[in-house]
């Protein structure tokens, strides 16, 4: 009964929702007030084109504190990067940190050094490079994309201007088989 209920109001934001967003409402109807949930979710559902209304009901309803894009090949049985999200009641913004890059890259596996850790709890507290805080109406122009790429610039190292890498671009190069 308690999953018809869920489901019945779901329904209503979307008919096609990734099950992460419905993971995330099961830990939102469990929290206490006060309290917090983290869950780690992929990244395409902080901003694929059929999340965006519950991503959308979320925001509006103060339901994310935080997003925190993580690493690739953080965990063992996948290499795939994840995003880490922080729920609670009440929000009127939504912080946006981009760990994507802050950890000790491995052949195998990237891991979390103290530092990195305390790097990525202090952009969860305060503006950094890493990190920003997002209001409602700033989401909302952007079609409640929750995904830091479109929020946090990155800084290019030694970058080169475009049209001196390439001159034109083309679909595909013509090849024979023998070629």
């Amino acid at each position: 009964e308690y999953l018809q209920t869920i489901a019945k109001e779901i329904s209503s934001i979307s008919k096609a929702t990734s099950s992460d967003w419905l993971f995330n409402h099961l830990l939102i109807d469990s929290l206490n007030v006060g309290g917090k949930a983290i869950a780690i979710m992929t990244n395409g559902s902080t901003w694929n084109t059929i999340d965006k209304n519950i991503r959308a009901y979320f925001v509006e309803q103060g339901y994310v504190e935080c997003l925190i894009p993580l690493p690739a090949k953080l965990f063992a049985s996948t290499n795939i990067p994840t995003t880490m999200i922080v729920l609670s009641h009440g929000n009127q913004s939504v912080r946006m940190v981009d760990a994507t890059e802050v950890c000790q890259k491995g052949r195998r596996q990237n891991v979390f050094s103290a530092e990195d850790i305390e790097r990525i709890v202090r952009a969860c507290n305060e503006d950094s490079e890493i990190g920003k805080i997002l209001s409602v109406e700033e989401l909302r122009e952007n079609e409640f994309v929750l995904h830091p790429d479109r929020y946090v610039a990155k800084t290019v190292n030694e970058g080169v201007p475009f049209d001196t890498v390439i001159k034109s671009i083309n679909r595909g190069a013509h090849c024979t088989a023998e070629q």
